[in-house]
């Protein structure tokens, strides 16, 4: 390798192609290497049978205009070059189980009012799993992209509250569990194992806008 560079990233998922050209926009030389024939890690999809099946990342949140991911798209540069195709506003996402299918909707106010057509008896709880998941995620300063505050912590002290245990604590009614705990197969959480913090973001993300 003739060539020199300054920083080499292993991987080209989002996460490395994200900091390869973060990197280079601040001058650096960047080589990513890539063990695959196309990059794109979690974002690759394959075909079977003229079907095509997602790998990974098949949709993502927090992509409307001003919102995070939108923010560093833009900042990135990559605007242009994607075509984003918001999901149903009243159902980005449909989810079954002992012969009932409930309705996940975007934007918190629409979620909860969804949510209560289901578990009318269940308004306390739904409004406080908002209110909760907000808190949570409205206090991470670089979730938000913000610069960090003084004397700001990197995480708040629901880092260590177990989801499963919140879930209890919240509510009696166990399809409702099971509903807002659809969150955690999107990122592989297990029960005895997920925390409240990470539930937090992934279905904070989701809900502002899915795309």
């Amino acid at each position: 390798m003739s060539q020199k560079y300054d920083i080499i990233i292993i991987g080209s998922g989002p996460a490395g192609l994200t900091s390869g050209l973060i990197l280079a926009k601040h001058g650096y030389k960047v080589l990513i290497l890539e063990k695959h024939y196309v990059a794109g890690g979690g974002l690759h999809n394959f075909k079977r049978k003229g079907v095509v099946f997602d790998t990974g990342v098949h949709y993502a949140g927090c992509l409307d205009e001003g919102q995070t991911l939108h923010q560093l798209y833009k900042y990135l540069g990559v605007l242009p070059m994607i075509h984003l195709q918001q999901l149903d506003k009243n159902c980005f996402d449909l989810i079954g189980f002992g012969g009932k299918e409930y309705r996940l909707a975007q934007g918190f106010d629409n979620f909860i009012h969804t949510l209560c057509g289901y578990f009318p008896n269940e308004e306390k709880a739904i409004r406080q799993y908002v209110k909760d998941i907000c808190e949570i995620t409205g206090e991470e300063d670089i979730y938000n992209l913000r610069i960090p505050r003084e004397n700001s912590k990197p995480f708040n002290d629901k880092i260590r509250v177990s989801f499963i245990e919140y879930l209890d604590e919240l509510t009696n009614n166990n399809d409702l569990k099971m509903v807002l705990a659809s969150f955690n197969v999107l990122y592989s959480g297990k029960q005895e194992s997920a925390s409240l913090f990470t539930h937090a973001f992934i279905s904070h993300h989701l809900i502002q806008g899915a795309f």
